[in-house]
């Protein structure tokens, strides 16, 4: 058992997605754990990305989770040293 769980969700279709979510997070974490993915689905296009936003929660409500959406900023690489040479 896990108390934590993140997946990044590198997958050919939403249904590796869903399977994972519906049929191993919850057999995997520890009651009161937290679990997380990075949501890259539809990210080409903002109507995809509202849409299946909508769809992930209903899905993870179905398999017994609640869902709390956070947003990262992510730094500016030209302004970074790091990434330069």
């Amino acid at each position: 058992m896990f108390d934590a769980i993140y997946f990044d969700t590198f997958a050919e279709d939403y249904k590796a997605l869903r399977d994972f979510l519906s049929e191993y997070v919850i057999g995997l974490l520890q009651e009161g754990g937290k679990w997380g993915f990075f949501n890259g689905l539809g990210a080409d296009r903002q109507v995809c990305y509202d849409v299946y936003g909508k769809v992930v929660e209903m899905d993870l409500f179905e398999a017994g989770f609640d869902t709390e959406w956070e947003t990262l900023d992510v730094p500016d690489l030209e302004k970074s040293e790091e990434w330069k040479g």
